[in-house]
């Protein structure tokens, strides 16, 4: 069964980098934006995320850049768009 293409609803376009660090929890950066200086930004960090050897590393790369960090992670708020609950 198909649908016409009036009745599809738009995706809401989200974008995170995450680490998990070894004591628990995960940090999250949103990467979510359409604007241009935010996609050099996003390019850049994106450097300095891959060049990170270790999980820790880069929960502290994260961290650096303003990220969010959950104890819980099925009761984070940030990510409540990617979770089936």
């Amino acid at each position: 069964w198909c649908s016409t293409i009036e009745c599809v609803e738009p995706v809401k376009k989200v974008s995170f980098e995450a680490g998990f660090p070894t004591t628990g929890g995960v940090w999250l950066l949103n990467a979510t934006s359409d604007n241009v200086d935010m996609e050099i930004i996003r390019f850049e960090n994106n450097v300095a995320l891959k060049n990170a050897l270790t999980m820790d590393e880069r929960c502290n790369v994260i961290k650096s850049l303003g990220g969010i960090f959950c104890q819980d992670i099925g009761a984070c708020e940030t990510l409540d768009d990617l979770l089936l609950k």
